[in-house]
């Protein structure tokens, strides 16, 4: 979200702030829009730990230690293993699984997508904030079984690919309808 609000700064004609080094606005542009990009996919954005059996645990309500706490973390998604792939991969790789006309419907969803009121330096967080609330949705149809190593192997429903893609498809629409309203608040 700071590096986000970075890049609209610069775009802004305001100097990058610190700790951000950011050259030009060509360089904003490309942050912006790969970070808005990531902040709607919801595991680059949610956290969900899982006990060392499978099971969802809710490190600060269960009082967990810093160690207990890194130790069941799933870092977005990459410990959590499906099939031959980590779940973090699989959502990063929707997209590009998109036909030419489910771009095209994409699209078309984005333009249905409200403008979100507020000071632009406040949207990056509402966004995010959205955002959370789909990483349960993305693990919606997992089964998770006893970790090995490092990893949490999962098995999926019949229809889990089918509903990722469609929330991806419903996320894609969002963040290219917020870099829209992002770019359009900047340069009228």
């Amino acid at each position: 979200m700071h590096a986000i609000n970075a890049a609209l700064a610069v775009l802004g004609d305001k100097p990058s702030p610190a700790p951000f080094s950011i050259k030009d606005k060509k360089e904003a542009l490309f942050l912006l829009a790969h970070l808005l990009g990531d902040l709607h996919q919801p595991l680059h954005v949610g956290a969900v730990y899982w006990s060392s059996s499978g099971h969802e645990v809710h490190p600060d309500k269960a009082g967990m230690s810093d160690q207990q706490k890194e130790a069941s973390a799933t870092a977005g998604g990459n410990f959590i293993e499906l099939g031959s792939k980590n779940i973090h991969g699989i959502w990063d790789e929707v997209p590009g699984t998109w036909s030419p006309a489910l771009r095209d419907q994409v699209v078309a969803q984005g333009k249905n997508v409200p403008k979100t009121p507020g000071k632009l330096e406040e949207l990056a967080a509402v966004w995010a904030s959205d955002t959370v609330v789909e990483c349960g949705k993305a693990l919606t149809g997992l089964k998770f079984g006893t970790k090995h190593g490092k990893d949490w192997p999962a098995t999926a429903s019949e229809d889990y690919h089918k509903h990722i893609s469609a929330l991806a498809q419903e996320q894609a629409a969002k963040g290219g309808a917020r870099l829209a309203q992002l770019l359009n608040t900047i340069w009228p």
